[in-house]
């Protein structure tokens, strides 16, 4: 997987909707959403980006964890009441910036582990998918639940997925729309879905 071509992705969709990365853990999901954030915040200074991340420690590094650019280190998905408090804020930043503009407010990155594992967000999500990108506020998330039949429910917010290997036929469909996320290879091999175009 070439780190150039991944940055020229990055830049490419930077005004592109929600982007998730989806497949077996042992394929490198994790890995991939912590690239893709530091490659973020390497093009902005933290005055300019700012990051809201939830996630299980353990399975993002310290590294992301100590980047100037985290407003509230990253939230234990557990601590439901933190969770909520942090998508609240969000919810009223983006209701806020819908109605005034973006001005000079920063941009706002919420990455998300596991997309999977978030409490009902009501109309957020499908209100970040529409109109987040329009006024500086995006979001990347991660899944390796290309399995569960609730994947149907929300798949469809992120118009831009990159895919690593997953475990089925039946993965692939939910999250290409076609199957062969099956048969890569276990690391470095990715189906990219860009805009609904596989």
């Amino acid at each position: 997987l070439s780190p150039a071509l991944l940055s020229a992705f990055v830049t490419e969709r930077s005004a592109a909707g929600p982007l998730l990365v989806a497949g077996e853990r042992s394929a490198g999901v994790y890995d991939l959403l912590e690239y893709l954030v530091v490659d973020e915040t390497r093009r902005k200074l933290p005055d300019a980006l700012y990051l809201l991340t939830i996630g299980i420690p353990t399975r993002l590094s310290s590294e992301l964890a100590g980047l100037p650019h985290q407003r509230a280190g990253i939230v234990d998905p557990a601590d439901t009441a933190a969770v909520e408090q942090l998508l609240d804020e969000l919810r009223s930043e983006l209701e806020r910036r819908l109605q005034t503009g973006q001005g000079a407010s920063p941009d706002v990155l919420l990455v998300v582990d596991e997309w999977g594992d978030l409490p009902s967000c009501g109309s957020l999500p499908d209100l970040l998918a529409a109109h987040g990108s329009a006024v500086g506020i995006r979001v990347i998330a991660a899944t390796t639940h290309g399995a569960d039949e609730g994947l149907d429910d929300w798949v469809r917010l992120f118009a831009t997925r990159l895919v690593l290997r997953v475990g089925s036929e039946i993965a692939s469909l939910r999250l290409l729309g076609e199957p062969g996320a099956e048969d890569l290879d276990w690391v470095g091999q990715l189906w990219p879905r860009l805009c609904g175009h596989v």
